[in-house]
């Protein structure tokens, strides 16, 4: 796990300084050690900083070659099959100085070229330098959970793995659309394009080749979400038998690493499937970690009951509200994208800090699993009463669900989500599959996904997230829907929803674990807001703000009237959790454009 920077240059406007400066801004992603390398002849500069995971010898430092440096890569992330995929090369004749994953994307790039990328299991955003073929190659894993950024402007094509380190070479632009949108939705639910204008985003599941001759980039597919019907026909019992195969060694592959690794134990389904199947098929003591808080959300004693049923070395961490705002632009320094609201940013940046205080650089978390066996209510809309609603309300009610907006511009966002929910409707005819495919292509790679990159290794820690491996995401896209949530009808009471993954942890987990009703143990942004109402009413009526610059300045005063009740019949008639979220968000979006939108 590392952080990646780079440019090429037409005009030799930059230099090995500007560089540096650009991987400066990226130590925190690993603080282990600094590489450069410069091809002069074509102004070709590569960065690298090292957070040392596997093979924590000088070998694995970056930018790593091949033997006459034909082809250099820079790489962020981890393929946890590169064991067997380096037996299959040394067998076709390659020779090995490290015992890295990042040399077997060398040498699988001698042999395979593009069609490699298929074959690695991982988490990666990867640069390869081709000097022979003069071309320079920009990957990103098939999810998005790794992020890959690149700046183009005229005469330079720069990269890296969070925006912030373009400043090194000038100030960006921001963009009104994007702010706009993700007010809207929370996140920007765009695979391409951020909140900076000239600056995008690698899609997920593909790669860029750019050719140092003609400046021409051209943006290529090598994996596409789709549904496999032979899986679709198992019997349930069968697909049981396979989740847990392919979990077993999705997980295992996620245990592979030269430090000591720890799971994010919540309490909840998810953590607690990976936790108690790690602790099986390992031979040491896992530690597992939970985090608190002096709200009446608390998981800690779920997460006590799942530690002594699978005997983990467990640590409780206890996050005090006071003192979250008193560091909220060091957290929001780290989100350059402005990627996401989620309290989750916040809440995975402080308990990554204490972990990596305990000498934890690796930790497995329980993300993605809600998005590929629908554990979100809204998937609930799949199921009656609410099947036999048209398509396009189906979709007003999605996004209603995941941004509960009724007073911003909300019919402006319903025809947006509408036109993105069409372009998953050709591989997504079902509701649940709809829903599914949106989930995974949009809200993971640009919400979710940068939460838990940019949250951990803000600290420098690297996080995984089994049930995000490729085979397994595949083959729970592909199960028949009543797998996922059991029954016709959608209940807001009983646990229908994950019902396969259920089944499975009846196996692992004392019962009542594994069938609990989900209920988030995210930052409690709600009594933040009411605890520092008169400090975020300063910040986002100040002077020069951008929010009253979007909206009125007496329609944002009217949000801080009162107490937190339904405001009327005007355009901001927020019920409290709309309202406190809304003044969140603006807060955010305040302390963001003071650090990044004023360059």
């Amino acid at each position: 796990m590392c952080g990646i920077a780079g440019f090429v240059q037409s005009n030799r406007q930059f230099d090995k300084g500007s560089l540096e400066q650009m991987l400066q801004l990226l130590k925190h992603r690993g603080p282990d050690a600094q590489g450069t390398h410069v091809d002069e002849r074509s102004q070709v500069y590569l960065g690298h900083r090292r957070l040392s995971i596997i093979d924590l010898s000088p070998l694995g430092n970056q930018p790593m070659h091949n033997e006459d440096q034909s082809v250099s890569v820079v790489f962020n992330g981890e393929i946890y099959n590169y064991q067997e995929l380096k037996k299959d090369l040394v067998q076709k004749g390659h020779q090995f100085r490290s015992n890295t994953d990042t040399e077997v994307i060398i040498h699988a790039w001698e042999e395979y070229g593009e069609q490699s990328f298929q074959k690695f299991n991982g988490m990666f955003a990867i640069v390869l330098w081709d000097v022979k073929k003069q071309q320079l190659v920009f990957v990103r894993d098939r999810i998005g959970i790794k992020p890959l950024y690149y700046l183009k402007k005229s005469g330079l094509l720069a990269w890296s793995s969070e925006t912030k380190a373009f400043q090194a070479l000038g100030s960006l632009s921001v963009s009104m659309d994007s702010i706009q949108t993700i007010l809207g939705f929370q996140y920007l639910p765009n695979n391409e394009q951020t909140t900076f204008h000239d600056v995008y985003k690698i899609p997920p599941g593909q790669y860029m080749v750019y050719d140092i001759a003609t400046q021409h980039c051209e943006m290529r597919e090598f994996w596409k979400l789709c549904i496999q019907e032979e899986v679709r026909q198992l019997p349930f019992e069968k697909a049981l038998q396979e989740l847990e195969k392919l979990l077993i060694s999705s997980i295992q592959y996620r245990l592979i690493a030269d430090v000591p690794v720890g799971i994010m134990l919540s309490g909840g389904l998810d953590s607690s499937v990976i936790a108690a199947l790690a602790q099986r098929h390992h031979t040491q003591t896992i530690r597992t970690f939970t985090a608190g808080f002096d709200d009446r959300i608390d998981e800690r004693p779920f997460a006590r009951q799942v530690a002594a049923a699978i005997g983990s070395q467990h640590e409780e961490i206890i996050i005090d509200l006071d003192t979250v705002m008193d560091t909220v632009e060091e957290y929001v320094w780290l989100f350059d994208d402005l990627n996401s609201f989620d309290g989750g940013l916040l809440t995975n940046y402080v308990i990554a800090k204490k972990i990596r205080e305990r000498g934890v650089k690796v930790i497995l978390l329980g993300e993605g699993s809600d998005e590929i066996f629908g554990g979100y209510s809204w998937f609930g809309l799949s199921r009656l009463p609410f099947s036999f609603v048209p398509r396009q309300l189906t979709d007003y009610l999605y996004y209603y669900s995941t941004s509960r907006n009724l007073g911003f511009s909300p019919l402006q966002y319903y025809k947006a989500i509408h036109q993105l929910f069409l372009k998953v409707q050709p591989i997504a005819q079902e509701k649940f599959d709809r829903i599914s495919a949106y989930e995974i292509q949009y809200q993971l790679p640009n919400n979710y996904l940068m939460k838990v990159d940019k949250g951990t290794m803000g600290q420098s820690i690297e996080a995984r997230v089994p049930y995000l491996d490729y085979r397994l995401v595949e083959f729970a896209y592909s199960l028949p829907s009543q797998y996922k949530i059991h029954g016709k009808w959608h209940s807001f009471r009983e646990c229908h929803e994950k019902y396969i993954l259920r089944k499975l942890a009846e196996k692992y987990l004392p019962k009542e674990i594994a069938w609990r009703k989900k209920k988030g143990g995210m930052l409690p942004i709600a009594t933040i807001v009411r605890r520092n109402a008169e400090r975020i009413r300063e910040v986002v009526l100040a002077s020069g703000s951008l929010s009253t610059e979007i909206f009125s300045r007496k329609k944002i005063e009217k949000l801080f009237q009162g107490d937190f009740e339904r405001l009327g019949n005007s355009n901001w008639s927020f019920g409290e959790v709309q309202r406190e979220m809304f003044l969140w968000k603006l807060f955010i979006l305040e302390t963001w454009h003071q650090l990044y939108g004023k360059q």
